[in-house]
């Protein structure tokens, strides 16, 4: 595949479209391998703060920008925050549920329940993804 004529070999087409297809379904199925798993740990690099210090930080991470993130927060039942480089447990996905809502827009409903995602509209569930980044331009259609 290396070779720099591997494009004009027969069945080049069909290996580099195989590839693409296999591609998205690993993407579109990450949502679901997330919401199968039994946790989750989000670690906040930019947050230092002690568990038992006011939350300034935790809703302000490059965490919650982050695109991939979202179904990362939404889809697993248990989702635990680590801090800092010691990486210290400040809270659960519930203990956090409305600092968490409040930074990302999303009801708390969906972050207790990850099916509830899907009565949310569409516009609701685009402004969510709207606040977030993604390094690939094509990231941002998933």
């Amino acid at each position: 595949m290396e070779d720099s004529a591997t494009e004009e070999k027969q069945g080049y087409h069909k290996i580099k479209q195989c590839c693409q297809r296999a591609k998205a379904e690993a993407i579109n199925s990450m949502f679901r391998w997330y919401r199968q798993a039994q946790v989750c740990y989000a670690h906040l690099a930019d947050v230092s703060e002690n568990p038992q210090q006011p939350r300034v930080e935790f809703p302000k991470s490059k965490w919650f920008t982050r695109g991939w993130t979202l179904q990362e927060l939404i889809a697993p039942g248990k989702v635990i925050f680590l801090a800092g480089p010691e990486w210290v447990e400040i809270g659960t996905k519930a203990t956090l549920r409305d600092a968490i809502s409040r930074a990302t827009g999303i009801r708390p409903q969906v972050l207790d329940n990850a099916e509830e995602v899907f009565t949310a509209s569409i516009a609701q569930r685009m402004s969510w993804a709207s606040k977030r980044k993604t390094t690939r331009l094509e990231d941002i259609v998933y």
